[in-house]
């Protein structure tokens, strides 16, 4: 059973190696985790734009 359990949890959570793109979507929700880490990787400079996108 645990072993089930991680091998979901290791493809849902996983990483991938972080590139450039025109654009970062910050998806629906007033979650501030979501906007801090959208900040720091438009100051990085990984994004031009913000598209913030759903309710607030």
């Amino acid at each position: 059973m645990r072993q089930a359990i991680d091998s979901i949890t290791d493809f849902i959570f996983m990483e991938d190696k972080l590139e450039s793109a025109d654009i970062i979507l910050i998806p629906g929700g007033s979650h501030r985790q979501l906007m801090e880490h959208t900040a720091k990787l438009y100051h990085k400079g990984l994004a031009k734009y913000i598209l913030p996108s759903g309710e607030e």
